[in-house]
């Protein structure tokens, strides 16, 4: 029969990593403690010195990505808005053109759109 190789979870072996870094333990002492050979000691303590590094490493892609995020709803409003405007181009007729075709409604909505809110159209 073969003997089944022991795995051991990641937070296990950084566990003893930061154990076997402290050093308030020998290496043989954790290797009795945990049940693991000295020598996978010995390599988890150099990558967790070799790999601490990248924990504190700005990554600059995350920048590019925010700004994106940021602007894309922006591009989208301008483009609603000038869809908006070409459509009441198009449908807005002048008064003295044809009075019979004046709807009250849409001119409303157009005005109402068109000023800030808090002013009010006045004659």
């Amino acid at each position: 029969m073969t003997k089944k190789r022991k795995t051991f979870t990641d937070a296990f072996k950084a566990k003893v990593a930061l154990e076997a870094y402290k050093g308030l333990t020998t290496v043989n002492e954790l290797a009795t403690q945990y049940k693991v050979h000295p020598s996978q000691i010995a390599k988890r303590k150099k990558q967790l010195v070799a790999g601490t590094p990248e924990l504190f490493r700005r990554e600059k892609k995350s920048v590019g990505t925010s700004e994106e995020e940021f602007t894309a709803p922006l591009y989208e409003e301008i483009g609603r808005l000038k869809m908006d405007i070409k459509w009441l181009e198009k449908s807005y007729e002048p008064a003295s053109a044809n009075p019979s075709k004046l709807d009250i409604r849409r001119l409303c909505v157009f005005h109402s759109s068109a000023m800030p809110s808090g002013k009010h159209f006045s004659h």
